[in-house]
């Protein structure tokens, strides 16, 4: 027999707003043996009732009002994956100290997947092992302006900072947080040595993502 839990919108939520589908996530993120069946929302009535197909322990109504007290009625962020290739496979050495060293690039036309008026929520996301030996190397994924390594703009600011790793493999990512322009454009991963006597960077692959918003 279902089992109906009543809660106030104004007096059991913080900010007095339910995001349903990220309630009935929350609900079902506490396992057990208990099974939500529907969630009811009425504003007006300032009510959400949560049924449940049986009655609940003591420990599990806690639970329950632990979820409640805790909902945000906020938008949960989606990281949608549009794009993945592969940048670098071979061990690449670094050698430079300026300007940047291209290890690899990849040319994408990032309103071919996501909308321009959504570009702004796009970024690029590079997954990579690096290994240094010595202070630091300064990694970036840039945009090759003119497709041939003359004029590199970083989107990444500041560039990132990579610390001695004893010359020891170490599996890392990093993003662009710097707007993506439309049409077909060159993007590079580049470093630079930086205190380091010597540096590498191996697997790396670059992933194309758009953050959403979702009620």
């Amino acid at each position: 027999m279902a089992t109906k839990y009543a809660y106030s919108i104004i007096n059991d939520f913080p900010n007095q707003k339910v995001n349903l589908p990220n309630l009935r996530y929350e609900i079902l993120a506490l396992g057990g043996t208990a099974t939500l069946l529907y969630i009811n929302k009425d504003v007006a009535l300032d009510t959400v009732d949560v049924w449940i197909d049986r009655d609940l322990t003591g420990p599990q109504k806690s639970a329950l009002d632990g979820v409640i007290a805790a909902h945000l009625g906020t938008e949960r962020e989606v990281l949608l994956l549009h794009a993945s290739t592969k940048l670098v496979d071979s061990v690449i050495q670094i050698t430079t100290t300026t300007p940047w060293q291209e290890l690899g690039g990849v040319v994408m036309d990032p309103t071919l997947l996501i909308p321009a008026h959504r570009l702004s929520n796009a970024f690029i996301r590079v997954l990579g092992a690096i290994k240094t030996d010595g202070t630091e190397v300064e990694v970036t994924i840039g945009e090759d302006l003119n497709s041939d390594g003359s004029s590199i703009v970083s989107l990444v600011t500041p560039v990132l900072d990579i610390p001695d790793t004893s010359d020891s493999w170490v599996v890392g990512e990093f993003d662009t947080n710097v707007s993506l322009r439309e049409g077909k454009n060159s993007y590079t991963i580049g470093a630079r040595l930086r205190g380091s006597t010597s540096a590498a960077l191996r697997y790396a692959q670059a992933m194309l993502f758009e953050k959403r918003l979702y009620a």
